[in-house]
């Protein structure tokens, strides 16, 4: 290859890398617009799957009186057990020579997933003159009616409402004075509880 030609070829090849440097930065843009857009619809997606109406994710039942009243659950009682298993049909059920019946329920949201809750006062007597009074709190979960927690109220305490609202629990009760009779206590509180971390948050004494 004679010198001419060498040095023609030379000036090809940089020209074409001239050609090439003049290309890339344009690429480069239009690689970083890309990747941009996408990190974007990735993020639109994400947080698509996240509000994806209850049919498209994993179906939740929310609980109602009626499942309350009717629902086999495990209670707290004063036996050795500390609880007992037992089927309800409309609010009532008998096990072991015992009788059990919900006095109170109360419906809503209490975990902020839109669906709704629940929570009943449940009072039960073993043949005895005490009536044990217990508050139960459940959130929806696919499994039905899951267990967050319970607070023993008292023997022959009077439950006079229990409502759900804005994520709590108010329950208006009547216990008794250190003066009361065991059939009529005076004692009017109003308490407060609500669901955090699947657990029951509130006042621990209420006997």
């Amino acid at each position: 290859m004679d010198k001419d030609t060498t040095a023609q070829t030379m000036h090809v090849d940089s020209d074409a890398l001239n050609a090439l440097r003049e290309c890339k930065e344009p690429m480069k843009t239009t690689l970083r617009t890309q990747s941009y857009f996408a990190q974007i619809a990735s993020l639109v997606a994400i947080c698509s799957l996240s509000h994806l109406p209850a049919s498209a994710r994993e179906q939740i039942a929310p609980l109602s009186e009626a499942g309350l009243l009717n629902g086999l659950c495990n209670v707290p009682t004063v036996s050795e057990a500390g609880s007992e298993t037992v089927q309800f049909k409309e609010g009532k059920a008998e096990w072991n020579g015992c009788r059990g019946e919900i006095v109170k329920t109360a419906i809503g949201d209490l975990n902020g997933d839109g669906i709704n809750d629940g929570a009943f006062v449940f009072t039960y007597n073993s043949g005895g003159s005490g009536y044990f009074t217990y508050l139960l709190v459940f959130v929806a979960s696919e499994h039905g009616a899951k267990s967050v927690g319970e607070r023993a109220l008292g023997d022959r305490s009077q439950a006079n409402s229990l409502k759900i609202s804005h994520g709590s629990i108010t329950l208006d009760i009547l216990g008794h004075r250190s003066n009361d009779s065991a059939s009529r206590p005076t004692q009017k509180r109003i308490v407060k509880f609500k669901v955090k971390d699947n657990t029951l948050v509130g006042p621990d004494n209420l006997q």
